[in-house]
């Protein structure tokens, strides 16, 4: 009887097609690892690619341009039919700007405009005030001395002041507190009724008397025109709501054209449009005479004579040939920078064209 055989074959193929699966699913999930990550750090840089673009664009085109620029003098307005005695240097700067083609809106709150004039140099910041001018009465001799209203001969010191006014004293301090927000009024902040006399009248930029002098309470300077002859007692309220701030430290800004009715002194935004005025003092700023409120005698420097300065005035001489340098610093954006000499003679009149 025949034997049967039975031939059983042998196969790896399998374990070949399991390998090979392992591989590719491997490599699947490498890939899907790899785009992931490609496909984030594309959007990151695609983001940060759109941030830069937006402040570059915004670096570039957030200008301001500075159209004119108008000089005045103090002056003595003796009457009508004499001409008036100017001072022989520039104790005001108006000028007028507004924003570049393309330009996006700009914050003046955060504008830094800086000032030389070749020895003094200015970093201003804007205040929500206003320029005042005409404010002191004078004596017979129209030297600038500060008296009342009683001994005024019909001579008027045109003087140029940056007033910051409230109608609360709370009011008024929040409008300087927006530069300075540790302002602090002196420890024995006092008034007098008197005009040309006071007890520490000031705020400083710090807290408890320290720092530097940035304001002092309007009535001091004339009582009768600012009605504010209220005194206070040492360590009491302050019931103060108008302040004469430092012409070396603060500029203010007056509303020409604003189509939009969106510029306002309280926000003082400028946008496509708008058209302001800056205004800069250039005033001297030492005291003279024996009084933080005396004006110089005759015997002293001629520019002083028609002017009464306070304590922190801009101390810029701007006199005939002078050079001058502006800088506006926006808080976004490229600096507008303009510089110019002053004409060789002022002329008979007020202002100045620069």
């Amino acid at each position: 009887m025949k034997a049967n055989n039975k031939f059983f074959m042998r196969s790896d193929n399998a374990q070949v097609g399991i390998g090979t699966l392992i591989i590719f699913i491997a490599m699947v999930l490498v890939a899907a690892v790899a785009a992931a990550v490609l496909i984030q750090t594309s959007g990151v840089l695609q983001q940060k690619a759109q941030q830069t673009g937006k402040e570059s664009t915004k670096e570039v085109s957030s200008n301001v341009a500075i159209d004119t620029i108008e000089g005045w003098r103090g002056g003595t307005q003796a009457s009508e039919s004499a001409h008036d005695v100017f001072s022989t240097e520039l104790y005001r700067l108006d000028i007028r700007a507004s924003l570049k083609v393309g330009s996006e809106p700009v914050d003046m709150n955060q504008a830094v405009i800086t000032i030389s004039d070749g020895t003094t140099t200015n970093d201003l910041r804007y205040v929500e005030g206003e320029l005042i001018t005409a404010k002191a009465y004078t004596g017979a001799t129209a030297n600038g001395t500060n008296t009342t209203s009683t001994a005024v001969t019909g001579k008027v010191n045109t003087t140029y002041r940056l007033l910051v006014t409230g109608i609360s004293p709370t009011s008024a301090l929040n409008k300087i507190k927006k530069v300075f927000p540790d302002v602090n009024a002196d420890a024995q902040f006092a008034l007098n009724t008197t005009a040309g006399s006071a007890a520490d009248p000031f705020l400083w930029d710090k807290p408890d008397d320290g720092g530097s002098v940035i304001a002092i309470a309007a009535a001091i300077f004339d009582p009768i025109s600012y009605a504010e002859a209220t005194a206070t007692n040492a360590g009491g309220a302050i019931n103060v709501s108008s302040y004469l701030v430092r012409g070396d430290i603060f500029y203010v800004i007056e509303e020409i054209r604003d189509e939009d009715k969106s510029f306002t002194k309280s926000n003082p935004v400028m946008n496509k449009g708008d058209l302001v005025k800056l205004t800069i003092l250039a005033a001297p700023s030492d005291v003279v005479g024996s009084s933080s409120l005396q004006a110089a005698s005759s015997t002293e420097d001629a520019q002083y004579l028609r002017n009464d300065p306070l304590i922190g005035e801009a101390d810029l001489t701007i006199t005939p040939r002078s050079t001058i340098s502006i800088n506006i610093v926006p808080e976004g954006g490229a600096n507008t920078q303009v510089d110019f000499v002053a004409p060789s003679s002022f002329g008979v009149k007020a202002n100045v064209g620069l």
